[in-house]
């Protein structure tokens, strides 16, 4: 009997090692896995926020698309109308072929107007004058 009774103590001595290592044990795990909970719950908010972030630099990027797309039409447009500006203003110039070198302002002034015929009271204005860098033409 006694034998028997010393082998139950022992087991029940084993047993409640057991049941503290298991305690123990759990208690690590317990806390680990709240540690990974709180790590999990910060990865989470993390990846919220980059979300927003990513969604906030996406409706940027297309503003800013619409934007390009507005100013490249724009460009376009001025300058298909600084072309056309410098066509009309080209429209008014003229081209005089056989005036001698060093003529005067008045000498040509006069020259231009008996040769084009403007009227008297009309006023000529000769904003400048230049000499064209190609060759003459040749008479035939």
């Amino acid at each position: 009997d006694s034998a028997i009774l010393l082998e139950l103590r022992g087991l029940r001595k084993e047993h409640a090692e057991a049941v503290s290592d298991n305690k123990r044990a759990l208690t690590r795990l317990e806390t680990s896995i709240g540690e990974l909970m709180v790590r999990t719950t910060s990865l989470e908010q993390k990846v919220i926020d980059m979300e927003e972030r990513l969604g906030n630099n996406e409706d940027k990027m297309t503003r800013m698309e619409r934007v390009a797309t507005f100013l490249l039409q724009e460009t376009t447009k001025l300058s298909e109308k600084c072309n056309d500006l410098e066509s009309r203003m080209r429209r008014n110039n003229i081209r005089i072929h056989g005036i001698p070198k060093g003529d005067t302002i008045s000498f040509i002034t006069q020259f231009i107007k008996s040769q084009i015929r403007i009227a008297a009271g009309m006023d000529l204005c000769i904003e400048r004058a230049h000499r064209s860098l190609v060759n003459k033409p040749k008479t035939t």
